[in-house]
């Protein structure tokens, strides 16, 4: 009875906030949404480009850490030994981990998340593409948050990174990529970049294990990535 009740409840709260969405806005019309209620279709698993990185063989995405749980995505790591062959290369893997990728592309928006993050694992939401990575919000085994922008030269690959201290539970992460990048958290702006992105980047989603992590503290008294809600607005 307790947990048919919570479902109840929680059904309403994800009805409330899909009429909710459609009065508050904080940017033009919403071109993008996901309140994870029913199915997964706007989304692959993994990359385009396959399910394992060569340089993170250890673990690889897979439909077995990813779940729809009334109306939330978790997003997992697990114990899932298994032979993954990337470009017609074999790998030993350990470990199966949640990550999936828009099958939209996205070239500037607001992009708001409603999440709460594991608290072990190595969960990001960011975006990539055309030489780009915009990393929304990535934590790290420090649990140091971090926003981070990424980007390709003709001799390098640049980053600029800040990292933070934010307490647990349930946020609203949020980006607005126009002519600069603006992050937000809970609606307070905590960082800008005077840098203008011109390019198509598909919006990802993963937990993970962070390189050189003893997994036995990942995996104690762990819990999923949890989203509640994505959402995409244009711009103006």
């Amino acid at each position: 009875m307790i947990n048919l009740l919570y479902r109840i409840r929680f059904w309403f709260y994800k009805l409330f906030n899909l009429f909710r969405q459609k009065i508050k806005r904080i940017g033009g019309d919403i071109i993008f949404v996901d309140n994870f209620l029913l199915n997964l279709d706007q989304w692959r698993i993994g990359e385009d480009w396959g399910v394992i990185h060569p340089e993170y063989s250890y673990q690889y995405s897979s439909w077995s850490s990813i779940n729809l749980d009334i109306g939330q995505l978790e997003l997992s790591v697990d114990f899932n030994p298994k032979i993954v062959t990337h470009g017609g290369v074999p790998f030993s893997s350990t470990y199966s981990f949640g990550k999936l990728s828009s099958m939209e592309k996205f070239n500037k928006g607001i992009f708001e998340i409603r999440c709460k993050l594991s608290n072990n694992g190595w969960d990001a939401v960011w975006l990539s593409g055309g030489g780009y990575e915009i990393d929304i919000v990535e934590i790290f085994k420090n649990r140091r948050l971090s926003s981070s922008v990424h980007w390709d030269t003709k001799t390098n690959r640049k980053r600029k990174t800040k990292q933070y201290r934010i307490p647990g539970g349930w946020h609203v992460y949020t980006l607005i990529w126009d002519n600069e990048l603006t992050f937000k958290f809970d609606g307070l702006t905590i960082r800008k970049e005077k840098i203008n992105i011109n390019a198509d980047m598909s919006l990802k989603i993963n937990t993970g294990i962070e390189q050189d992590t003893n997994p036995e503290w990942v995996f104690n008294n762990n819990q999923p990535f949890l989203i509640d809600y994505i959402r995409v607005y244009a711009t103006d």
